[in-house]
């Protein structure tokens, strides 16, 4: 047997994603399997839709903003749905600074996170490049004085579709920020955010 739950029935946007805007449109609720597996989350004909799966993952993250916190947003596509679903997806390249309902920094060089981090801070985080890295590889602003700033691991989340992580064929989310503590400390099982109220234990370092 399996339980029920109720969960949000939403849908790509698919007028505004022509126009380079992601967003998902709320119908309703529907009671569900409670077991996740009996899902066929973010889906179409078997395979993940990679643009509903950012929507998804935007709308989750966004959710879970406090106003209180600052949040750096990384690089990547995955992450410039975030910033796009907070009205500005332009860095896709670089870290953005967010707080409250405006972006404090754009493009932000590791002194001024470093400036910016403390404990009230939260790092959101892709997976950059084709090879699977989270950290050292093309997101550096991100070195071991801010992550040590804003607290550590504990306060950061990490964001990626099932596509991107199953393309790694089973290979560990690179580390490498220069410091070998920092990278030890990293290293485990993670929970990455794949999608709305969505998340798979996958390894890092």
């Amino acid at each position: 047997m399996v339980g029920a739950t109720r969960a949000e029935v939403r849908d790509i946007d698919e007028a505004k994603l022509r126009d380079g805007e992601v967003n998902s449109r709320f119908y309703g609720e529907l009671l569900v399997a409670g077991d996740l597996t009996w899902l066929q989350a973010t889906k179409v004909g078997g395979r993940e839709s990679v643009p509903l799966a950012h929507v998804e993952i935007a709308a989750w993250i966004m959710e879970r903003l406090e106003p209180s916190l600052t949040y750096f947003i990384g690089a990547g596509t995955t992450t410039g749905a975030i910033k796009a679903a907070l009205g500005d997806p332009s860095t896709l390249l670089g870290v953005d600074v967010w707080k409250g309902a405006a972006w404090l920094a754009k493009d932000a060089d590791e002194k001024t996170l470093a400036e910016i981090a403390d404990d009230h801070t939260r790092i959101v985080l892709g997976v950059t490049g084709g090879h699977g890295f989270l950290l050292g590889r093309g997101n550096q602003q991100f070195s071991p004085r801010v992550i040590r700033a804003v607290g550590g691991p504990a306060h950061i989340t990490i964001v990626a579709t099932r596509t991107k992580l199953a393309g790694l064929g089973g290979r560990a989310l690179g580390v490498d920020t220069g410091d070998p503590e920092l990278d030890a400390e990293l290293a485990g099982l993670w929970p990455i955010v794949t999608g709305y109220e969505e998340e798979v234990l996958y390894r890092v370092g």
